[in-house]
């Protein structure tokens, strides 16, 4: 709950100053990305069904739990390709 009331308080401000009111929308967003997040990490660890374009994103998350200082992303690996987590893995892999 922290995290959302957190996440509105800049929606509305944002809305507010906008004259529009897309603190709604935003929120709904956010908890929809929230409890997708949630559900691809559990079936990630659990060996659940995923949709086959998301299998190498099975892989790519538990790259992080043989390299545990290394900070991946849950499943989407753009960011640990574009701030070196993924660029570091590959150098010890070689």
């Amino acid at each position: 709950m922290l995290l959302f009331t957190l996440n509105a308080v800049p929606a509305v401000a944002i809305g507010y100053l906008l004259g529009m009111p897309v603190a709604p929308g935003m929120m709904v967003s956010f908890v929809v990305y929230f409890i997708a997040n949630e559900e691809i990490h559990w079936r990630i660890h659990l060996g659940g069904w995923l949709p086959s374009w998301l299998e190498p994103a099975r892989k790519h998350h538990l790259m992080h739990h043989s390299v545990p200082e290394a900070r991946f992303n849950i499943f989407l690996p753009v960011s640990d390709f574009l701030f070196g987590p993924a660029r570091s893995v590959a150098k010890i892999n070689r």
